[in-house]
């Protein structure tokens, strides 16, 4: 039901670690995302918004129950193992009031309404904010997210592995999602304003986008993006692959003082397989100048010569040079 995200720490078992302190080292890294608490027989979802506990809820036999003592659950539980996952401050928002929605549809015969893309396009037109969850004897439950109407992502549709999953083809959508048996849930309506949990909820919840972000670039900030996209990448080239990850990580947090969008746990800048994902408000000066901060902090931790970096750079020195960027 709750999707997973980028992965802080993995399956921390409760014999080597104690739940308070961790969550408290959460709090105190300016943590946005959720913390997972799990056994055999029940899980706990535990949020936060930069170190800021949020909403707390448990999961037994596919159902949520909003906790109010949070310690005390985690305690009842035995044994158990902890994973953090990061992500943006709309998504938490979004995940963590899961526990209020109502169905609003039950077992619903998908040829009755059009199929599966008939459903999804009355919910676009409905503006619906909620979920979606296909049932199917022997198999996990499968499930789409909507903001307002709009795709927010997927789970269990393509990757087996439970995490969050966006921008697929409709065709691959419409096949895990045969012979299946359709509940749609959809969010109660929000509190009244000023409530620590709405403001951002309300606010814009596209810093994860169903589409690749560059179809929403400037052709300037794309080629900006593809420039250090390309230095990224000849970086981790150079450093052995295992390391690769925490020495950008490290060089980000190091960095966020002055860029706040850089640090980790914000869910706005994110490298992987080669690609920059950067959230879309930052604006094209602020990230060329975070951009090329962070490759350079890397080399010097890494004790790797520039030249490749001036090399990759000099065919994008017209670009850079708008951004006042040199080798």
């Amino acid at each position: 039901m709750i999707p997973k995200f980028d992965c802080f720490h993995h399956s921390l078992h409760s014999d080597f670690l104690l739940f308070e302190p961790y969550r408290a080292f959460l709090c105190q890294q300016g943590f946005t995302g959720y913390l997972h608490v799990g056994n055999d027989t029940v899980e706990i979802f535990h949020f936060f918004k930069k170190g800021r506990d949020i909403h707390s809820f448990r999961l037994t036999d596919g159902k949520l129950t909003l906790l109010d003592n949070l310690t005390d659950a985690v305690a009842s539980m035995g044994g158990y193992a902890l994973s953090s996952f990061y992500c943006s401050e709309g998504i938490v928002e979004y995940f963590s009031r899961l526990h209020s929605t109502k169905q609003i549809h039950h077992g619903l015969a998908l040829d009755a309404v059009g199929g599966i893309s008939g459903l999804i396009f009355q919910l676009e037109e409905k503006k619906v904010t909620g979920y979606l969850e296909a049932m199917k004897t022997g198999s996990v439950p499968r499930y789409i997210y909507f903001y307002n109407g709009k795709i927010l992502g997927y789970l269990n549709i393509k990757n087996p592995d439970g995490v969050f999953e966006q921008g697929l083809d409709r065709a691959v959508v419409q096949a895990a999602l045969a012979h299946t048996t359709v509940n749609v849930y959809r969010f109660s309506s929000p509190a009244k304003k000023g409530r620590a949990t709405d403001s951002t909820f309300n606010e814009d919840i596209s810093l994860q986008k169903e589409a690749p972000s560059s179809n929403l670039r400037s052709d300037q900030r794309h080629q900006v993006e593809l420039c250090f996209e390309k230095i990224m990448a000849h970086l981790e080239r150079e450093i052995r692959l295992g390391d690769f990850d925490a020495i950008w990580r490290n060089c980000a947090m190091e960095l966020s003082a002055e860029y706040p969008f850089l640090n980790p746990f914000a869910g706005e800048f994110q490298y992987r397989n080669g690609k920059i994902d950067l959230w879309e408000k930052v604006d094209t000066p602020a990230a060329a100048a975070a951009l090329d901060a962070l490759v350079n902090a890397i080399a010097k931790q890494s004790s790797l010569p520039k030249d490749g970096i001036k090399s990759l750079k000099s065919s994008f020195k017209d670009i850079l040079a708008t951004y006042e960027i040199k080798n």
